[in-house]
């Protein structure tokens, strides 16, 4: 992996610093969560469990997982079947079968874009300057009390929705400004990850390439079973 990403790091602005800021980002939901004592429930992802088109992300944000795909001869395998599905349908990367996935039901978790690393764990700014959480339904319902927890501790720096979104979208224009559906925006990454290849002399060898550890099922191998 490393020698491929190396490559993409040069060709592709902010590609590398796009990896910091969700290990930054990571690191700040999991002091939230431990904060204030919440966090999703287990095999929930009824945020994933919807049409793709309630989900935007931007090509860029993709752009790691498509790597992946087109190392372990998997990028014509996703776009066949990102063809196939209806204008509505779920995001490929769902898995209903939880037993197949690392985590929450993404077949592609830890290289997931950033409104799903958000999603539940982020807050946006009242009119007052004030911080407001942005729970979702399920979280709401299951910790009642939490949003007036969360309200009356000042001190704690909440992930700020604006503030990620803004890190992401400097980092490559071209590539991050627009949004997309998500099965859509992962065509695109796919597609362009795909044509920067042909137009380069990097010799991608699926059988040699070592699988990429940053998508462990929960064996411990890679998990792209949508």
């Amino acid at each position: 992996m490393k020698r491929y990403l190396e490559f993409f790091e040069k060709k592709i602005e902010g590609l590398s610093q796009l990896k910091d800021i969700y290990l930054e980002l990571d690191r700040h939901i999991a002091e939230y969560k431990s904060c204030f004592g919440f966090d999703c429930l287990k095999d929930c992802a009824n945020c994933c469990n919807t049409s793709n088109q309630n989900i935007e992300v931007s090509e860029f944000e993709f752009f790691h997982l498509a790597i992946h795909l087109w190392e372990n001869d998997l990028a014509y395998e996703y776009l066949q079947r990102l063809e196939e599905l209806s204008e509505d349908s779920p995001c490929l990367l769902f898995c209903g079968d939880f037993s197949l996935t690392y985590k929450s039901g993404c077949s592609a978790y830890l290289l997931r874009p950033l409104l799903c690393r958000l999603f539940g764990f982020s807050a946006r700014y009242h009119k007052s300057g004030m911080q407001n959480p942005i729970l979702c339904k399920i979280i709401k319902r299951s910790y009642p009390e939490l949003e007036a927890r969360i309200l009356s501790n000042s001190d704690f720096e909440l992930p700020m929705n604006v503030y990620y979104d803004n890190l992401v979208a400097a980092l490559n224009p071209n590539y991050s400004s627009q949004k997309y559906p998500i099965n859509l925006a992962l065509e695109k990454a796919i597609k362009t990850i795909g044509l920067i290849i042909s137009f380069s002399s990097l010799d991608f060898d699926p059988e040699n390439s070592p699988t990429t550890p940053n998508c462990p099922n929960n064996d411990g191998s890679p998990s792209f079973v949508a």
